[in-house]
């Protein structure tokens, strides 16, 4: 098959193998017994039977695709097994990084495509939606859109509007968390669609995106390839957990030979930046924070970290472990360390020691 997007289904998915497998999905991560009862599925019946049409879906996979050259076949399930007029499904573990894996959910976004209805949908929200994520409007001239979305030539605009664009719209709005909006005009003799473009989550990162590029702009050569990177960044991660990327990379131009953009690549990408080694990790009986803030200092105090013996340092833990409720966790980072913190008085508290370095 080729390549139209970043993937392919093994065979085509009938509308009712589409909600099935959406309803496996849904149960999964709700974390739901994955066991029915075949007379509650809706679905056909194959051959007078609807074990018969399961079977052929447990045959059926994805093919997830990686530029020109990694093509990777992941089949749905790992077993289906039938009782009577129960199944019971377990998906296959490499479908399932691609169902959880925040960064493998933004780039196949597998469970909106699989809502969407028309192929000429997927093609769209590939081929134009991700790839102009930073717009809210985009212009495209008629025959350009018809080729990006390898529609068949509609020769009356009439025809374009009924059975490409309306559609398109209507499962675009229904079935992803884009909204739009679509106007077709003439300029200089030539027809272009205009899309107006809305994502709350990514106006959101957007909003976050653009204060970024704003604050840093003098240290910033390439402004639309660093917003890209920041974007991607913070819908993988966190708005926090990209500040404290772009001001290690901020402070630490002078110690490597890259210009901003590239030293900010490669610390969004964590081939540069500060990272930790788990030191020690023990658990404690506590019944109380002072058994508890004791027991930490007992395993903190024997450790060769200039900032342990300083008054800041024990001030700050004491500050934060006494404001600290029951069951949640606490970080704690300094010079050298990090602790993670989880105090427990019903059972077990909680203590990982890092120390921290630098590549």
């Amino acid at each position: 098959m080729k390549n139209k997007y970043f993937l392919e289904f093994s065979s085509q998915l009938l509308k009712e193998e589409k909600s099935i497998l959406k309803l496996f999905i849904e149960k999964y991560l709700k974390k739901e017994k994955m066991e029915f009862k075949l007379d509650d599925l809706e679905i056909p019946k194959l051959r007078n039977c609807k074990k018969n049409y399961i079977e052929r879906l447990g045959k059926k996979g994805v093919f997830f695709i990686d530029g020109d050259i990694e093509r990777t076949y992941c089949p749905f399930f790992s077993f289906l097994s039938f009782n009577e007029d129960l199944v019971k499904v377990q998906f296959n573990e490499k479908f399932i990084e691609y169902i959880i894996n925040k960064e493998k959910i933004f780039k196949y976004s597998l469970k909106e495509v699989l809502y969407l209805k028309n192929s000429f949908s997927i093609e769209f929200f590939y081929k134009i939606l991700k790839e102009n994520i930073l717009k809210n409007s985009l212009k495209i001239e008629l025959e350009k859109f018809k080729e990006i979305v390898t529609i068949e030539s509609y020769s009356r605009l009439y025809d374009l509007k009924r059975f490409v664009l309306m559609p398109l719209v209507e499962d675009i709005n229904k079935n992803t968390d884009f909204k739009i909006e679509v106007s077709l005009s003439k300029e200089n003799g030539v027809w272009e669609i205009e899309f107006l473009i809305k994502n709350e989550k990514v106006d959101r990162i957007k909003n976050y995106t653009k204060l970024f590029i704003k604050l840093y702009k003098n240290h910033i050569i390439d402004k639309k390839k660093v917003a890209l990177l920041i974007f991607n960044a913070i819908n993988l991660h966190s708005y926090d957990y990209v500040k404290s990327k772009i001001l290690f990379a901020i402070k630490n131009k002078k110690k490597y030979s890259l210009n901003f953009d590239k030293l900010l690549e490669n610390v969004l990408c964590d081939k540069i930046g500060e990272f930790y080694i788990l030191l020690k990790s023990y658990e404690v009986q506590a019944e109380n924070i002072d058994m508890f803030r004791k027991a930490i200092h007992r395993e903190i105090h024997p450790l060769d970290f200039p900032e342990i013996s300083t008054l800041e340092y024990n001030t700050n833990l004491a500050k934060q472990l006494y404001s600290l409720k029951p069951k949640e966790i606490l970080t704690l980072t300094s010079e050298n360390l990090k602790l993670e913190l989880l105090f427990n008085p019903e059972d077990v508290s909680k203590v990982d020691i890092y120390k921290k370095y630098i590549k």
